[in-house]
């Protein structure tokens, strides 16, 4: 139970706190899926009112919350990972060669931001 009329006791969403304690690579990846969309709806919910996030904002946003949350990152390490190609990289190692299959599409989708990291430091 989260008593949401207490500001000063509201609970936090700075780290992950709904992982699942598997090695079951299916079971990762289906938790991390419904970590993702929770985090999406969350965006898009605070967007309401604003301009939407663009389809490859979205896909970024996407692609980091699966990585991070199949290695039981937080929010704020989504975000990381969007903003520092270090983190980034780091998280991508960590990904074992069993869950890779099942995160292929989403690792490309990050590596994408690296050419643009690179033209930036020119």
């Amino acid at each position: 139970y989260i008593d949401c009329e207490d500001f000063s006791n509201l609970e936090g969403c700075g780290f992950n706190e709904l992982w699942i304690n598997t090695d079951n690579v299916i079971e990762k990846y289906e938790s991390a899926k419904r970590q993702t969309a929770q985090l999406l709806t969350l965006v898009d919910d605070e967007n309401a009112n604003d301009k939407s996030l663009s389809a490859k904002m979205d896909r970024y946003l996407e692609s980091a919350a699966l990585v991070v949350s199949s290695k039981y990152g937080s929010l704020n390490d989504v975000f990381e990972v969007l903003r520092n190609h270090r983190i980034r990289h780091d998280y991508i190692n960590r990904i074992r060669e069993d869950e890779k299959y099942l995160l292929a599409e989403y690792i490309e989708t990050l590596l994408e931001l690296d050419d643009k990291d690179k033209k930036l430091e020119k």
